[in-house]
């Protein structure tokens, strides 16, 4: 059995003070390790019907996006302030034309009668010569490492979208990417901003405060694998040139990437033996490309990266077999030029993965799946632990009857939302004072599917929130076929 650590005063001091932040992930709700910071009342008593934090969300029901002729793949999703949704997806090859990367432009408040397939602007990516690689394993469940959809989105508060992906002809990788113009309301050409004889894999996108976007991808060498990036900036309209954030990096193994105070930071993992990992940190500098690196943890074998900035520190959690062979959940915390370990924040048997953060006003929360002895994920549970400057809660067991890929996101509206797999696609959200709502499943209803489950075991599914707007997308059947289904929230 593992043991606990709670995070010295000195840290938890740190983690105190400074200002406000903001993580990219998952959450958990409230409980043990001392009382949790004072939380403002709300303008409107708790539970009246003006308090719309008191409200669990309404969802309406899904309706197909994908082409029902086509098989479909890794749905992505993002939702503004301003109630425009933005998806993109992949289609599998036909006889008559190879795989092909999609995305539509929507709104969150789109009338009943518009939920429809045929009332969506719906642009096609690529040129139609190449195959569009998609990830489509999806047997991870009993693994550390989370599922990794491909292709990849990121929106800028103003409305201007990126999709990046990978293409092959067989020979050559490319890795693409598109942009798309609110004002002229058109998706750009494809443009490739690298093609190599080398495979490509694993890319991550992701907006930026100034409304720059970063890219990075894997590229397989002869000898290592490299981490790279290339990013766009947004005062010209352009993407700029490749660089290399790092010359060997650990292949199948997730990147935390997160902005804090206009500095972008990624962590990612290298090989050092078949034993330990090194955990290391990147800074990178967009305007002359160039990257300070750092080590965070060298010891044991690690998988599931996760990075946030919160209350003026950058924040790391991770999985880490412990002297147990048992994956742990640990992390770091850097409030000025020093890594402070956070050993073990949970002391459960079995291993630990698939792990989101996210924060909301001044909890930060973890969320994950966890094993229990079977192998089988419908017995996996779901956990969650939250911490601020008044110490560690207890792991807190959401769900025992399957945890996969959870997806946690802040929404911006004081809450925290949270979208898993088990028998079907789970919801609940949280807030401070409340704690996590009943569990419920708005999405991949009983009539879309096949052998009583969703498709692909519902690993492929995404949410995003922001303020009084909603999308959540997901793989069911129609009429026998695997598709993308949407459903909206305001």
């Amino acid at each position: 059995m593992k043991k606990k650590v709670l995070f010295s005063v000195m840290v938890l001091a740190l983690i105190g003070c400074g200002g406000g932040g903001g993580g990219s992930s998952t959450t958990a709700p409230g409980s043990g390790g001392g009382n949790g910071p004072s939380i403002p009342n709300p303008p409107n008593p708790p539970g009246s019907d003006t308090d719309p934090v008191a409200k669990v969300r309404s969802w309406s029901p899904g309706f197909q996006i994908s082409n029902p002729n086509r098989e479909a793949h890794n749905p992505v999703a993002t939702v503004l302030a301003s109630g425009e949704v933005y998806v993109s997806w992949v289609e599998a090859a036909t006889e008559e034309s190879p795989s092909s990367i999609f995305a539509a432009v929507l709104r969150a408040d789109l009338p009943e009668g518009k939920r429809s397939r045929d009332n969506i602007q719906i642009s096609q990516l690529d040129r139609g010569n190449d195959q569009v690689l998609a990830n489509t394993r999806w047997n991870f469940l009993n693994e550390v490492e989370r599922f990794r959809p491909e292709p990849q989105m990121a929106v800028s508060q103003d409305g201007v979208a990126h999709v990046a992906w990978l293409e092959s002809d067989g020979k050559t990788t490319s890795v693409y990417v598109s942009d798309y113009a609110p004002q002229a309301g058109v998706w750009s050409s494809p443009l490739a901003v690298e093609s190599t004889d080398e495979a490509c894999s694993e890319i991550k996108l992701q907006a930026l405060s100034n409304g720059d976007v970063l890219l990075l991808f894997k590229q397989v060498g002869a000898d290592d694998t490299a981490l790279k990036a290339v990013p766009f900036y947004s005062n010209t309209g352009k993407w700029g040139a490749v660089f290399e954030v790092a010359a060997s990096v650990k292949g199948g193994a997730d990147v935390a990437l997160w902005e804090h105070d206009g500095e972008v930071l990624v962590g990612y993992l290298a090989t050092l033996d078949d034993k330990n990992d090194r955990l290391n940190v990147a800074r990178l500098d967009l305007a002359d490309l160039s990257v300070a690196g750092e080590t965070v943890d060298s010891t044991g074998l690690k998988g599931s990266v996760v990075g946030a900035a919160f209350q003026g520190a950058d924040v790391l959690v991770w999985a880490e077999r412990d002297q147990y062979g048992y994956y742990s959940v640990v992390g770091s915390v850097n409030a000025g030029d020093q890594w402070q370990d956070i050993p073990e924040i949970e002391d459960l048997p079995y291993d630990a993965g698939h792990i989101k953060l996210a924060a909301v006003e001044n909890e930060l929360h973890i969320v994950w799946r966890h094993k229990d002895q079977s192998s089988t994920y419908l017995f996996h549970d779901l956990y969650s632990v939250k911490y601020s400057s008044s110490g560690i809660g207890e792991a807190q067991k959401l769900f025992d009857s399957g945890a996969a890929n959870p997806v946690l996101v802040s929404g911006g509206d004081g809450k925290l939302y949270v979208q898993w797999f088990a028998s079907h696609t789970k919801y609940s959200e949280y807030t401070p004072d409340r704690g996590w709502s009943s569990i419920s499943q708005p999405f991949c209803t009983s009539g879309a599917l096949i052998s009583g489950v969703c498709y692909n075991s519902g690993t492929e599914h995404t949410l995003d929130v922001s303020g009084k707007y909603g999308v959540s997308a997901w793989l069911q059947s129609v009429n026998g076929i695997r598709s993308v289904a949407v459903s909206l929230s305001e």
